[in-house]
């Protein structure tokens, strides 16, 4: 079952699997909505997709009313009356979920990012996916790495995308952003509440425009991803 609450899109499904596109407005990450969406759709699992708020830029200020929040703060997603409490209810189970947050890169930026991880230098153009699971000290305070998922977990599905179709790789522990590590942002949130990675694992996803969100590449794209998480899961 689907369902509108407060400008955000609930889907119902399979526990042991959550989708969330915090920045699905066509005017930030473009795409990653509609990419979340159609995983889902195949997968059967419940996804949190926002296609209303927008982050505030410049000098605008969070603003509910004004349809103005970084979803992906946690202090921003506190201030959505249903966003936080979505969350919880979908992993409020006995069982294991894995949490997979949708976001939308440059191409530009994942192809610097290529290069730098030396997996990809000789072709990083087809590098689509980068995955972030708070590895490496902390950009904001240089505390330890905080992992949000095992290791193990993030590099099974790093092979299971590219295995699919979509290259992906773990970003590197010295990258200052897209890990996944940041203590102000949602990935963080689940360990920062208190569930343990037996019961919650929490992945942040950087998706290229060109290859896998661009109008063309959608369908594909979101099909392959959906067939790596039936594998993994």
């Amino acid at each position: 079952m689907t369902a509108a609450a407060d400008g955000i899109i609930l889907i119902e499904g399979r526990k042991d699997l959550l989708l969330v596109a915090p920045h699905g407005h066509p005017k930030d990450d473009e795409n990653t909505a509609d990419f979340a969406r159609k995983a889902a759709s195949r997968l059967g699992c419940q996804a949190i997709v926002n296609f209303v708020f927008r982050k505030p830029g410049g000098i605008q200020r969070p603003d509910p009313e004004a349809r103005l929040l970084n979803l992906n703060k946690s202090d921003q997603a506190a201030a959505h009356p249903r966003y936080l409490d979505a969350l919880q209810s979908a992993v409020g189970t006995p069982e294991r979920t894995l949490v997979l947050w949708i976001h939308g890169i440059k191409d530009k930026n994942i192809e610097a990012e290529a290069v730098r991880t030396r997996t990809y230098d000789d072709a990083p153009n087809t590098l689509l996916v980068l995955a972030g699971y708070g590895q490496g000290t902390s950009p904001k305070t240089g505390r330890a790495a905080r992992h949000t998922a095992r290791p193990e977990t993030a590099d099974r599905l790093v092979r299971s995308l590219t295995a699919n179709g979509l290259g992906a790789v773990a970003v590197r522990d010295d990258a200052p952003t897209y890990r996944g590590r940041h203590e102000d942002f949602m990935n963080q949130w689940f360990l920062q509440n208190g569930y343990p990675l037996a019961s919650v694992e929490s992945i942040q996803l950087e998706l290229k425009f060109t290859g896998v969100r661009d109008r063309d590449s959608l369908e594909p794209a979101s099909k392959r991803f959906a067939d790596c998480l039936k594998e993994l899961i």
